[in-house]
């Protein structure tokens, strides 16, 4: 549902996964992540929030790095 994105804020790079609700637009969300990283679980709850209607957002606060979640 949602897409894994890059911006700019400033001279800072970032990124992170974003999901729409159907209507493309709501109220807001940003969901943190554990320690492991931006990881399926994650982009999961960013899904489920954009079903329920918001605009959901998880900034990758790890830079690409991530943990099994089997751990």
């Amino acid at each position: 549902m949602g897409e894994k994105i890059n911006f700019t804020v400033g001279s800072t790079d970032g990124s992170g996964y974003i999901a729409l609700p159907k209507s493309g637009t709501g109220p807001a969300v940003i969901v943190i992540q554990e320690w492991w990283g931006l990881v399926g679980h994650i982009t999961d709850v960013v899904d489920r929030f954009a079903e329920a209607g918001f605009v959901a957002f998880a900034p990758d606060l790890y830079h690409g790095q991530a943990r099994s979640e089997e751990h």
